[in-house]
């Protein structure tokens, strides 16, 4: 199968006054399972390959994997659709989006395509353990990266994002965002240009920027992520719903 690489539009890294998923624990987590396999789906490009919507195409495929984790029905609204909230949501242009902007929207009344989480946290991109177990207790992590040009050849040669350890990891394309949606021992794995990649630990640590625990209103339901203090979490981001 021929892997294309698309477009990129994550913008910098914008802070929101919520404090990370563990200052939310009343008691700890789960414990993250050694790995966790990426769902077996068709994920759409969502318009990636021509414009740089990825922020927005991140939010279909996390979805998608969310409602994989609790048996959820799901969807696609099409490219056209998933195109007109981008343009709507950056005012007409191309310009890429904050991911914070559209973590604001996704929690707002109606969500994103009908979606509305019931909450997010930002995860510290370091605490590997904790990125583990996001993504296994919630079936996503909305995430942001930044891609060197290397990474688009790996990307269509079917290889693992990587470190070259040359001044390939030096140049950088652009800001990018990907959900991690698996991992295994060799890292985590993520869905990027309708396809799903493989990525190395190393990698993540090194080119990594932003993570939010996505968490669905089935999720929540589900007591999977008991510990989480949710009265504390849900107050401080009801500013951002009005938002």
């Amino acid at each position: 199968m021929t892997r294309t690489p698309g477009k990129l539009g994550r913008l910098a890294p914008q802070a929101v006054p919520v404090g990370d998923l563990t200052h939310y624990l009343t008691s700890p987590l789960a414990a993250a399972p050694a790995t966790v396999a990426a769902p077996s789906l068709t994920y759409p490009m969502a318009g990636n390959d021509k414009i740089g919507d990825c922020t927005i195409a991140a939010v279909v495929h996390s979805d998608q994997a969310t409602a994989s984790l609790t048996k959820e029905s799901y969807t696609y609204p099409g490219d056209k659709a998933v195109e007109a909230k981008y343009f709507q949501l950056t005012g007409g242009q191309d310009t890429g989006l904050v991911e914070t902007n559209v973590l604001k929207k996704w929690i707002a009344k109606g969500g994103l395509f009908g979606h509305q989480l019931a909450a997010f946290a930002p995860l510290h991109v370091k605490h590997t353990t904790v990125i583990k177990q996001a993504t296994a207790l919630c079936g996503a992590v909305y995430t942001g990266v930044v891609i060197p040009y290397i990474a688009q050849q790996q990307f269509a040669d079917h290889q693992p994002w990587d470190l070259t350890h040359t001044s390939a990891d030096d140049d950088i394309d652009g800001g990018h965002a990907v959900p991690i949606v698996g991992y295994n021992k060799i890292g985590p794995i993520v869905i990027t240009w309708g396809a799903l990649q493989q990525v190395t630990w190393a990698w993540w640590l090194h080119f990594a920027e932003e993570a939010y625990a996505v968490i669905t209103s089935e999720v929540k339901a589900s007591g999977q992520l008991r510990g989480v203090n949710f009265t504390a979490l849900e107050a401080d981001l009801a500013p951002l719903r009005a938002a």
